[in-house]
């Protein structure tokens, strides 16, 4: 879908699927940093600084993708309160997000580094289409993850929808 060491030239929304975010280093090893659930986005960052893209990210099943040109990124950022008030409670919520990984890296022990991953999923900020599906029997799993499931916001701006694409799964 889009490959390390690329130019970013569109903000990335998940519209359907599910991708992962990945990295290969030195070792060969692939490293799994995210995935990203359908109502959820990514790049960001690539986009705001105009950076080569730092990661892979690939479809894990048949997926279709929102492309948000740089241009009309930096348009909405420029013009629109709303729009930069979602960028930076989804910026907040990644560095959150980021922060537990590292905590649970360092403190805790495979399952529960399992089950914080499995948990982000459904971080309701991030993956707005996750939200309040967690059946009840596994909510007690969020706790331990210091995750909170909490209220589905799903707060989409339909106007910055630009390009869709539909891609298939990809090995990786």
């Amino acid at each position: 879908m889009a490959r390390k060491g690329e130019p970013v030239h569109a903000w990335m929304g998940i519209a359907d699927g599910l991708v992962k975010i990945t990295d290969v280093i030195r070792s060969g090893k692939v490293v799994m940093f995210s995935g990203i659930p359908a109502g959820a986005w990514v790049g960001e960052g690539s986009v705001f600084k105009r950076e080569l893209r730092r990661y892979d990210i690939v479809a894990v099943r048949q997926t279709r993708v929102i492309h948000v040109p740089r241009a009309t990124f930096r348009g909405l950022l420029d013009t629109g309160f709303e729009f930069d008030q979602f960028i930076i409670e989804h910026l907040n919520e990644r560095l959150g997000q980021f922060m537990a990984m590292v905590e649970a890296d360092r403190m805790s022990d495979p399952i529960a580094r399992v089950a914080g991953a499995i948990a982000r999923l459904y971080n309701p900020v991030l993956s707005p289409g996750m939200g309040p599906f967690l059946p009840r029997c596994r909510r007690r799993r969020w706790a331990s993850s210091r995750v909170s499931p909490g209220s589905a916001r799903t707060r989409r701006s339909r106007r910055s929808r630009r390009r869709v694409s539909s891609v298939p799964p990809t090995a990786g």
